[in-house]
């Protein structure tokens, strides 16, 4: 039955009521509660920290930096997901402040994982967003000069790398009861290994926020 959009019924005493505009009345409620269940739920779970230093500086091991979890004394961050549910995993992340020149050669990463820390060896990431220091040149910015040899003065301190807003869309499945979900970084060294590496930390301030969240953006059947 094609559906009809009765916007007045006189509840009148009297007034006939037929069972086929009952019917109706009834299917069009169906189509409107069809049409809102596809449409997307929204934020289900959501962090923030806007102070601390979380500082990764041991190569291949992820460091966790944020997590939806049921910590012990806090409050259950745990994502359930209704089964055949599109979803969208986010962090803003402030990027990754390096303290000096050296180790140019490393990768850095954040990934997020549908797991917590304890749990990062039995699984793999669902996304991982990887960045490159820059190389440095031999610039004496102190004396505002290019200079010639590997002794030079480097002002490269606190050099800011991969800040921004990074997202991955997955599907429910069967659906999610109580999962949990953190961001991680790491680094990754090069052929140079550890040789001259410098503290890589990430640093949340009020402005410049590590958030992690987690969206219902609609039906996926």
């Amino acid at each position: 039955m094609a559906y009809e959009n009765y916007t007045f019924v006189s509840w009148t005493d009297g007034t006939p009521l037929s069972s086929d505009r009952l019917a109706q009345m009834s299917m069009n409620l169906e189509q409107i509660r069809d049409a809102n269940d596809s449409k997307p739920a929204g934020v289900l779970e959501f962090i923030e920290l806007t102070t601390g230093n979380v500082v990764s500086n041991t190569a291949n091991t992820d460091t966790q930096i944020l997590a939806l979890t049921n910590p012990v004394g806090d409050a259950d961050k745990r994502v359930t997901i209704d089964s055949n549910r599109y979803y969208k995993v986010t962090c803003v992340f402030p990027g990754f402040t390096v303290l000096g020149k050296g180790a140019e050669d490393c990768r850095l990463t954040l990934k997020i994982f549908n797991a917590v820390q304890a749990g990062y060896a039995a699984t793999s990431p669902v996304m991982e967003w990887n960045f490159t220091p820059s190389p440095h040149i031999f610039y004496n910015t102190a004396a505002n000069a290019n200079v010639a040899t590997s002794g030079a003065t480097f002002k490269q301190d606190n050099g800011r790398i991969g800040a921004g807003t990074y997202s991955i869309y997955l599907e429910s499945g069967a659906g999610l009861n109580a999962n949990s979900f953190s961001a991680s970084v790491s680094r990754i060294f090069g052929t140079s290994g550890a040789t001259n590496a410098p503290q890589i930390s990430v640093n949340p301030t009020s402005t410049e926020k590590l958030q992690l969240i987690v969206e219902d953006v609609g039906a996926s059947v």
